[in-house]
């Protein structure tokens, strides 16, 4: 039997093994494998390289002979003993993994993001983003972006989300709710663009609102959202209601608080996925435009 052992462990994670009753495989990848259970929360096992997330675990860099978790079938039984699980062939120890934090400190970053930092924000967005992103509607850019048509999802998703940050803006929670309607599974990926906006959006309300208020809004997208998307993106929802977010914006909130190395956590966070991570930032960037 195939050994991973685990290194990081977020406490959705831990509940989640302490929790499933009736786990199954819900997809495999090379570098994950995304365990779902009946009542439809996910547990994430992945390599490295792809950081911690808050409802993952992150196993240490296996042997060469490993050559991905996409090997596994998608009928493989799965066992659960405490902090360890079976899958198949393949044993994930996390007994001895350290638990992570997946809340980064909103609070700090909405003090050190001053109009001059959010506009470097925004001009790094622009240069890095790659095409068919929805990084053209980041920033004051939305009614621009709807003139300028590059894919039909951003076509799609002008309105909406000038209609979301407008309603963010005023505190309007239905046209909050309208709008999640129309971006909920918007576009192509395991993570849909629209989905990835409204991850970001949510973020900036953590960062410029109070926890009471950002929770609040937080729960009126993901209620809409998350039954008209699929099961990954919408756990990933709901842990930006929570204030959680992965390694990728702890970066970017370190970078910022500390002074240090900023563009090269944006441009890392920026080129998150396909176009996940530019679609995230396109949405964080709108919202704090009507917030900050």
């Amino acid at each position: 039997m195939a050994r991973l052992k685990g290194e990081l462990i977020a406490p959705r994670a831990l509940d989640w093994l302490a929790s499933a009753t009736e786990p199954r495989i819900h997809s495999l990848y090379r570098q994950s494998i995304n365990l779902i259970e009946s009542k439809q929360s996910l547990l994430s096992v992945v390599l490295p390289e792809l950081g911690p997330g808050p409802f993952a675990i992150v196993v240490a860099q296996p042997e060469p002979s490993f050559e991905g978790f996409n090997l596994l079938g998608l009928e493989s039984p799965i066992n659960i003993d405490g902090r360890r699980v079976e899958i198949g062939h393949l044993q994930v120890d996390a007994g001895r993994a350290k638990e992570w934090q997946p809340r980064p400190d909103w609070q700090r970053l909405g003090e050190e993001l001053d109009g001059a930092r959010i506009s470097r924000l925004a001009a790094l967005l622009h240069d890095y983003a790659p095409s068919g992103s929805f990084a053209p509607l980041a920033h004051g850019a939305i009614l621009e972006a709807s003139r300028t048509i590059q894919s039909r999802a951003l076509s799609a998703a002008a309105g909406p989300t000038q209609l979301l940050v407008d309603s963010l803006a005023s505190g309007d929670d239905s046209g909050v709710g309208e709008a999640a309607m129309s971006l909920a599974g918007l576009g192509g990926g395991v993570t849909p663009s629209g989905d990835d906006y409204l991850q970001g959006s949510i973020h900036a309300l953590w960062t410029e609102r109070d926890e009471r208020r950002a929770r609040q809004t937080g729960e009126v997208i993901v209620s809409i959202a998350t039954p008209r998307t699929n099961a990954i993106s919408g756990e990933w929802l709901r842990a930006a209601a929570r204030g959680e977010a992965g390694a990728d914006w702890h970066l970017m909130v370190q970078a910022i608080v500390e002074n240090r190395g900023v563009d090269e956590a944006v441009i890392q966070l920026i080129h998150r996925g396909h176009t996940s991570g530019a679609d995230a930032m396109a949405g964080f960037l709108s919202t704090l435009s009507v917030l900050n």
